[in-house]
Parts: C-alpha cells; sequence; structure tokens
C-alpha cells in the first residue's frame, strides 16, 4: 500500500501550450508533467529531485475554444493576430506520493492555504482546489483498465497494452544551467533545462492487456493510477 495525496483541481479555461506551435498555439489535453512539478514546486517554495516525488495526471475538458490574441515579437515587428487554443471547462485529478510522509503533509498545507493565487498553465489560467484528500494505492494485476478520465501513460507502461494512445514526448524535471552570452560584454545567464519522457495519450474508455498477459498498475479502489516521473520513489 502507498500513501497518495489525491487532489481534484478545476480550471474555467486552460492553455497548456506545446512549444513546437507557434503561429496557431496549440494545447496540450492535460498539463505536461514539468507544469505540475512547477505548481508544487512554486506552492512549497522548494525544488524537488528524482526519488522525492512523483505524480499521476489525469483529467478531462469540456470543449476546446479558439481564441484570438494579438502577438508581437521584438520593438521593430508589427503586432499580428494569432490563434490559441483554449480547454474550457477543465477538471483534473493529481495523485502525489512522496518519499516521506512529513513531504506530503507540507504539499497538502501549500495547496490548503497558498501563498499567492494559484494558476496552471498560463498565469492567467487560474486554478481552484475542489477537493483534496489522502487516499491508499495498491499494485493489481488487471486484464482489462476502466478508464473515467484521460490518462498520460509513460511509455514503459503502454508497452503492456494491446493498442496505443496518441504519442507526446513531455518535459519532466527542470535544471538551470549557467551559460556565458555576448562578445564584448559577457555576462553569465541561467537557461533552464528539461528532461524528456515519452507518453502515451489515452481517453476515458477501456483498455486492455496484451492477449494471456495482466497489467501490474496501481488503483485508487478502482481508480487506475500511473506514476508519470522518471524516478521511482524510495519508501
Amino acid at each position: 500500500m502507498t500513501k497518495s495525496l489525491k487532489i481534484k483541481l478545476h480550471q474555467q479555461q486552460a492553455v497548456y501550450r506545446n512549444p513546437s506551435t507557434s503561429e496557431i498555439i496549440e494545447t496540450f489535453p492535460l498539463p505536461p508533467p514539468s507544469t505540475v512539478l512547477g505548481l508544487i514546486c512554486a506552492l512549497t517554495k522548494q525544488q524537488y529531485t528524482p526519488g522525492q516525488i512523483n505524480f499521476s495526471i489525469s483529467g478531462s475538458h469540456d470543449t476546446i475554444i479558439r481564441d484570438y490574441q494579438w502577438f508581437k515579437k521584438g520593438e521593430n515587428i508589427k503586432p499580428y493576430p494569432i490563434i490559441v487554443n483554449m480547454l474550457f471547462d477543465v477538471n483534473l485529478i493529481i495523485h502525489i506520493v512522496a518519499s516521506n510522509d512529513s513531504l506530503l503533509d507540507k504539499i497538502e498545507e501549500s495547496f490548503l492555504s497558498p501563498h499567492s493565487y494559484m494558476y496552471l498553465g498560463r498565469a492567467e489560467d487560474l486554478l481552484k482546489v475542489s477537493d483534496l484528500e489522502f487516499v491508499e494505492l495498491k499494485n493489481q494485476n488487471l486484464e482489462e483498465i476502466e478508464l473515467e478520465q484521460s490518462h498520460y501513460i509513460p511509455l514503459q507502461e503502454v508497452k503492456n497494452l494491446s493498442h496505443e494512445g496518441i504519442f507526446y514526448h513531455l518535459p519532466t524535471f527542470m535544471t538551470l544551467q549557467q551559460v556565458i552570452t555576448g562578445t564584448k560584454s559577457q555576462k553569465i545567464k541561467s537557461l533552464r533545462t528539461f528532461d524528456w519522457q515519452q507518453y502515451h495519450y489515452f481517453e476515458k474508455g477501456n483498455l486492455e492487456c496484451k492477449r494471456g498477459n495482466k497489467c501490474k498498475i496501481l488503483l485508487e479502489e478502482e481508480y487506475p493510477v500511473w506514476l508519470t516521473l522518471p524516478n521511482q520513489i524510495q519508501q
């Protein structure tokens, strides 16, 4: 049995921007692991390393809205309109596990009493905690899995399933790298670098394991949980 902090979140609107898009801003269907990790780091005012924390990401949205926004890059470039795809009525479920109970308690307190307003995605994508509780996760072998929400599933777990979802290459842990910029007047600048992992996105429905096999997954009662970060929690 594994102790987990289960958090239900709601956003009226959200854009989890795909960085490979520009003229038309595409959004991921769920926040990438780095976005969720960034939220937790910001609330607890602490940076985490592999082995300290892990979580699953699942949820749903009602529809996708196309919004037009003025975009300007550089001083001498005339602003022009771009299309931004925006998720509307977003509901997320995050299961968080940590290396010790005190760390989970700290994360719980940070969501209950945030030091500033919470957002996920853009700064204007405000976030509301709908529910928060501690639950127990247990390993179980299943031949068929029912998804009540959409999920990110790591690639290594997808190999046990009978079919694939939509492939995404998503950022996880972030580190700061010091680089020297400029030629005459050199300056030291901090650049963010990310670790990237491969996932498949599955919408709600039924999943089956490969014929003759059973999938070993975590369950919160009947709700499946796939931890997304590339590390194992030592408890």
